[in-house]
């Protein structure tokens, strides 16, 4: 008898998400290119499987991969796998009878699962886009969270989209949080095609993993960013002496960002001239600057390699309305990772 595991349940926290297009499961995700469509059959063999990722390089599908797709969703069809992390994690598309899945999986671990819901935008997300600095993308593909295997903050159930903004592929993922003891709804934009967060040093690719050894730093989580070139960026949270900090990797494995040791600078004039001329001339950070909670200036250095961790902050006088760019940038003035938060 096959083994069948449960998802843990999500609660949502007041104010409660009240979306017309969310109460109806559609199937109207965008055609996905490049990959090969596996039938039930496939599942129910749990054989290593050949796909073709999206760069296309060949791949194998693990069975026990195939395995844990199978025993999380009965009666699963028009199943296609996608590499994120070589040989460690993968997308899987499928159906079920009741639904259409999004998901991420290891070689021992469900990481995440969405429902497919669409392309309309919801209510809550017409009200959160309002005003705010990264207004005016293009939508698609809108999934509710039904399973994470990591949950960050005070989070309750998220919802996510593709979102293309400004000619870049983004994602937006919007939920409530509890903030000062308020719920308060969030919205997020982070670069790229996918953001997966696993808790396994396993799931890292073998550079990373060995780095981490020699230099005696104990692993927490990896959340792994893939651009629009299918190149990955790890921004990996270690810890040494109880101090838990964290590091950023580039697509080769190269350390290329992050630290336990700081240096906070006065303001900005303490940047290179670089990041300085980067930050005046991005238009999406007029009139952000350097005051409120969410600002800071960082300075980090690990193992000879130097970064800037960077937060320009936008207000309203309230929390509520508060919009913010959390950006981290190499020696060079070239940006690693940026995040958008906006709260409403």
């Amino acid at each position: 008898m096959t083994r069948r595991v449960c998802l843990r349940p999500v609660t949502l926290l007041k104010p409660q998400v009240h979306d017309r297009h969310f109460n109806l499961i559609t199937f109207e995700k965008q055609p996905m290119t490049s990959r090969v469509i596996y039938a039930c059959i496939a599942l129910a063999l749990g054989a290593c499987n050949k796909v073709t990722d999206s760069n296309p390089q060949p791949a194998n599908v693990p069975s026990q991969v195939v395995q844990l797709v199978n025993e999380n969703y009965a009666d699963a069809s028009h199943v296609a796998f996608t590499e994120i992390v070589p040989d460690k994690i993968w997308q899987v598309e499928l159906q079920t009878p009741q639904k259409e899945v999004d998901a991420a999986v290891s070689t021992s671990n469900l990481i995440s699962s969405y429902r497919m819901a669409g392309d309309q935008v919801p209510d809550s997300l017409a009200a959160l886009l309002q005003n705010k600095a990264i207004a005016g993308g293009a939508f698609t593909n809108f999934r509710e969270e039904e399973y994470s295997w990591f949950k960050e903050g005070n989070y309750g159930k998220t919802f996510v989209a593709d979102y293309n903004w400004n000619g870049e592929s983004n994602l937006l993922q919007w939920g409530v949080t509890s903030l000062g003891g308020n719920s308060t709804y969030t919205l997020e934009m982070v670069p790229g095609k996918s953001k997966t967060t696993s808790l396994s040093q396993q799931d890292l690719p073998d550079g990373i993993s060995q780095y981490l050894s020699q230099q005696g730093l104990g692993f927490s989580r990896c959340t792994v960013y893939k651009n629009s070139q299918d190149q990955n960026t790890y921004k990996v949270q270690v810890s040494r002496n109880n101090t838990f900090f964290e590091l950023y990797f580039n697509h080769q494995n190269a350390l290329v960002g992050g630290s336990d040791q700081l240096t906070v600078l006065a303001d900005a004039q303490a940047l290179p001239a670089n990041i300085r001329n980067y930050l005046s001339n991005t238009p999406e950070y007029e009139n952000f600057g350097f005051s409120g909670q969410f600002a800071r200036i960082f300075r980090r250095t690990y193992n000879g390699v130097t970064s800037y961790d960077i937060g320009i902050q936008k207000s309203t006088g309230t929390l509520a309305g508060t919009q913010a760019w959390f950006i981290v940038l190499d020696q060079q003035g070239n940006v690693i990772l940026r995040n958008y938060l906006g709260l409403h």
